[in-house]
């Protein structure tokens, strides 16, 4: 194992703890937490539980968003509870703000339920 590995996997733990505590605090009452993460892969756990989504949190300097969208909808489907597949990415040393990709149906549907509460007399 390389010190960078080691450095690389810790800086993600980091990440996973900090879009969980985001999450947490987006969501009061809800249990969120970051998901238990094997190095052998094959798990389909999110990098942060929560009720709705299924995160796949990503801190790197340059992060593929198609497979890391892919991952998070393979997993999700895998698990078969229906939660949305959700990638929160930061880059490395930069002041680029993070984001947060979601599929575009999925988008809409938040989209059409923010327009029915805005809009509900």
């Amino acid at each position: 194992m390389t010190v960078g590995g080691t450095s690389s996997r810790d800086k993600g733990k980091r990440w996973e703890r900090e879009v969980a505590r985001l999450f947490r605090d987006a969501m009061p009452g809800e249990t969120v937490k970051r998901g238990f993460q094997s190095r052998f892969g094959g798990s389909e756990e999110a990098d942060v539980e929560c009720p709705i989504y299924h995160i796949e949190a990503k801190h790197q300097q340059s992060v593929n968003i198609w497979a890391s969208m892919r991952q998070a909808r393979d997993d999700a489907s895998a698990r078969g509870l229906g939660k949305v597949p959700v990638v929160v990415a930061k880059r490395d040393a930069r002041k680029d703000e993070p984001i947060a990709v979601l599929r575009l149906v999925d988008f809409l549907d938040l989209v059409e339920e923010r327009h029915y509460l805005d809009n509900k007399s």
